[in-house]
């Protein structure tokens, strides 16, 4: 890991505002198009592009499988909750930019707790 303190909140927040605006034009284009609903994976394709070039970046494998694990549980506990109370066009894009933010949140915490740890045990 080359940063010093980790991935900055301020970067992560951009990140996810690419995660959401991915998902809402993958959406947008699939009402335009009509027809049946895909399932989560093409709405997953459009984030995960966004969230793999930022791991790529960063290259820190302990929060990327975190990060990964995690926003995997989220994106099927969100399409199981938001299913049954909305249509699958509006609950399979939302769940899977819930399960990004979800992904975010906890790549950004384990770079930033293991960015300190290293700068501790250097000190």
């Amino acid at each position: 890991m080359t940063e010093p303190y980790g991935v900055a909140w301020r970067e992560a927040g951009r990140v996810l505002a690419g995660c959401w605006a991915a998902c809402g034009v993958m959406a947008g284009l699939l009402l335009l198009v009509g027809g049946p609903s895909p399932p989560p994976p093409v709405f997953a394709f459009a984030a995960m592009t966004v969230l793999a070039r930022w791991f790529w970046r960063h290259r820190d494998w302990t929060a990327g499988v975190s990060a990964g694990c995690a926003g995997s549980v989220a994106v099927l506990g969100a399409v199981e909750l938001l299913r049954p109370v909305t249509d699958r066009g509006v609950a399979d894009p939302l769940a899977t930019a819930l399960g990004a933010l979800v992904a975010i949140v906890v790549f950004t915490r384990v770079a930033r707790a293991r960015a300190t740890r290293a700068r501790r045990r250097s000190a």
